[in-house]
C-alpha cells in the first residue's frame, strides 16, 4: 500500500504547488528541471524544452569560457582585465571600479559568481573578444558544441535582449559540464562572499549555508525572467542538481527549489553511472580589436607536457593537432584515440597519437592528440570527426 504522506512532505508540496499556481507561472515564465548528477535520470520535468531568458544565469557561459582559457594556460588568475567606459557604466548589479582601471581575473570571477557583477561580465567579454557582441557569439558556439541547441546568447551579463533566451535543460546540461570539466575551479561556486577593496559581498545563492548540501551554483533575475537558480546539492552519496526560472520573489524561488531538491534527494541514486563528457578544453581565437595578444599575458606556468612519440614525424607543414578530448587516464585517452581512428581510418592513419598528461588543480588529466596536421587537413578532420558526433577541435602543436 502506498505510504501515508507527513506532515513535512504535505507542508513542502503545498509550496511548490503555491509557486506553480502563482501568476508567474501562469504567465509562461515558470520552468524546472532536476537531475540525478550520478546517473543523468530526470527526476523532475516542467517546462525543460520551453524557451526562457537567462537573465544572470548567461554568467554559467562566461565563466565556461574563462575556465578554458586558463586551463589551455593562455590566462591566469592574475592576468588584469582593464576595465572600459562601457563596462563601468553597466547598469548593477555591479562591482563599481571605475573606467581605465584593472581587475585581477581572479576577482572578476569572484564578482560574477557571488555579487553577479555585469561591469565584471562586460570587461571579461571585451578582453577576450574585442567586444562583448563578439563574445556573446562564441558564447553561443561553444554552448551549441556542448548540446545547448535551444540556447542563443545575446551578452555576457544576462541583461535582458529579447533574443537571449535558453531552456532549464540547456541550462542543467552547463551546470554538469562546468562540474565535470573544470572541478578546481567549479569550487569557487561555492563562496558565500567575496571581499574586493574593504568592502564584503555576499553571494545571492542563499541556499549556499542554508540548505545542507547546497555547492553553488547561480542565480539571475531581470523582469522579463522573474527570479532564476541553478542549485547542485550533494548528500553522502548522492548528487542532485535543480534549475528554476520564473520565481515570483528570490525566497519564494528558494522555498520551492528546496522541496523540489529535497524530493530528489530521496529518488537519487548514491552510485556513479553517468558517463561525463570528455573534457574539451577548447576556446575558439576569436578577431580581437587592438587587444593585446594573449600568449603575452600573464600566464601561470606552462603544464607539464609529453614530447611526441614519433618526433620527427612532423614537418614544418605539420604544426597542427587535432585533440578528442582530456582524460582522467591513459587508458581513457587512448580509447578515445582508437574510437576516432576507426571512426575516420582514411584522415587519420597516418598521423601519430599520443596523450600528453597536465595537470588542474590536484586533478591529472591526459589530452588525447593526432599531430603532424596542416591547419586545413587538422580543420577538415575535426569537422568530419564532428559529423560523426565525437567532439574535438584544432591546436596548435605543443
Amino acid at each position: 500500500m502506498f505510504n501515508r504522506p507527513t506532515s513535512r512532505t504535505i507542508v513542502a508540496a503545498f509550496a511548490l504547488a503555491v509557486l506553480l499556481a502563482s501568476p508567474t507561472a501562469a504567465g509562461g515564465r515558470y520552468a524546472a528541471m532536476v537531475v540525478d548528477a550520478n546517473t543523468g535520470a530526470a527526476l523532475h520535468v516542467e517546462a525543460a524544452d520551453e524557451p526562457r531568458h537567462p537573465a544572470s544565469l548567461a554568467k554559467m557561459m562566461t565563466l565556461y569560457l574563462v575556465f578554458e582559457a586558463i586551463e589551455r594556460g593562455r590566462i591566469g588568475y592574475g592576468t588584469r582585465i582593464p576595465v572600459s567606459p562601457a563596462a563601468a557604466a553597466a547598469p548593477p548589479s555591479r562591482l563599481g571600479v571605475e573606467p581605465g582601471s584593472e581587475v585581477a581575473l581572479i576577482d572578476a570571477i569572484k564578482a560574477l559568481i557571488t555579487k553577479s557583477a555585469n561591469d565584471m561580465a562586460i570587461a571579461v567579454a571585451e578582453y577576450f573578444a574585442g567586444s562583448e557582441e563578439a563574445f556573446a557569439q562564441l558564447m553561443t558556439t561553444r554552448a551549441h558544441q556542448l548540446g545547448m541547441t535551444a540556447t542563443q546568447f545575446r551578452n555576457a551579463s544576462g541583461l535582458h535582449h529579447p533574443e537571449q533566451v535558453t531552456t532549464a535543460r540547456d541550462m542543467l546540461r552547463l551546470a554538469l559540464r562546468l562540474q565535470d570539466d573544470f572541478p578546481a575551479h567549479y569550487r569557487l561556486f561555492s563562496l558565500r562572499s567575496f571581499s574586493y577593496n574593504g568592502r564584503d559581498y555576499r553571494n545571492h545563492n542563499l541556499l549556499l549555508g542554508t540548505f545542507p548540501g547546497t555547492d553553488g551554483i547561480k542565480t539571475g533575475y531581470i523582469a522579463p525572467s522573474g527570479f532564476n537558480l541553478v542549485a547542485s546539492v550533494r548528500r553522502g552519496k548522492r548528487h542532485v542538481i535543480g534549475v528554476m526560472f520564473g520565481g515570483r520573489s528570490a525566497k519564494s524561488r528558494d522555498a520551492a527549489m528546496r522541496s523540489l531538491l529535497t524530493r530528489a534527494l530521496r529518488q537519487a541514486s548514491p552510485v556513479l553511472t553517468r558517463q561525463r563528457a570528455p573534457v574539451l578544453i577548447a576556446l575558439p581565437s576569436p578577431a580581437r580589436r587592438s587587444a593585446p595578444a594573449l600568449p603575452a599575458l600573464a600566464a601561470p606556468p606552462s603544464p607539464p607536457t609529453v614530447e611526441p612519440a614519433h618526433p620527427d614525424v612532423r614537418s614544418p607543414a605539420g604544426l597542427f593537432e587535432v585533440q578528442v578530448g582530456a582524460f582522467n587516464s591513459t587508458a581513457e585517452a587512448e580509447r578515445a584515440l582508437s574510437l576516432a581512428r576507426n571512426a575516420l581510418a582514411p584522415l587519420l592513419k597516418a598521423h601519430p597519437a599520443r596523450t600528453i598528461p597536465y595537470e588542474v588543480g590536484d586533478r591529472r588529466l591526459y589530452r588525447a592528440r593526432f599531430s603532424g596536421f596542416s591547419e586545413e587537413v587538422a580543420t577538415a578532420a575535426c569537422l568530419e570527426l564532428r559529423r560523426r558526433r565525437i567532439d574535438c577541435f584544432v591546436s596548435r602543436a605543443e
